[in-house]
């Protein structure tokens, strides 16, 4: 419960500085790595954890996601582990995309273009300048919570 609490908030403080200045600062990344990582009770949970932070740095090296996206990611492996953090991104690309095709304007662009990428045919990556991703995740953390204490996930 107390890992869930935590990383509602770092996700919610990433949120609000990726709103206010497209930016996630190191140290809250760092807070949120180190705090996820004291709360493992074992070691080889901590060492399965440094293991996907170290695969989620190396997945950003073909530049898909923004770095300071990439690093909340870390930071949710270090609460979650790897693969419960996979359906939190998944679950804030999901919203992501919603957002943008049905409440902002020009989204017929939108939704051509995100078919286009889903078909793998000449694959870009995907500016989302204008839609900072830390909010998304900070749903997605929530909604995640949501199910946990449900018993769902």
């Amino acid at each position: 419960m107390i890992a869930e609490i935590l990383l509602i908030v770092l996700s919610g403080v990433a949120a609000v500085f990726d709103l206010e200045y497209r930016k996630i600062p190191n140290l809250v990344i760092a807070t949120g790595i180190f705090c996820g990582l004291f709360l493992c009770q074992e070691p080889k949970t901590i060492l399965i954890r440094c293991i996907g932070i170290v695969f989620v740095f190396l997945f950003g090296m073909f530049q898909l996601m923004g770095m300071g996206d990439l690093k909340l990611w870390m930071a949710i492996v270090a609460f979650v582990g790897f693969s419960r953090s996979c359906f939190i991104i998944v679950g804030a690309a999901i919203l992501l995309l919603g957002y943008a095709w049905f409440f902002v304007p020009g989204s017929k662009q939108t939704i051509k273009l995100t078919l286009r990428q889903l078909s793998l045919k000449n694959v870009q990556v995907f500016e989302q300048k204008e839609f900072p991703f830390a909010p998304f995740i900070f749903a997605s953390c929530v909604l995640y919570s949501i199910l946990r204490s449900l018993h769902v996930c």
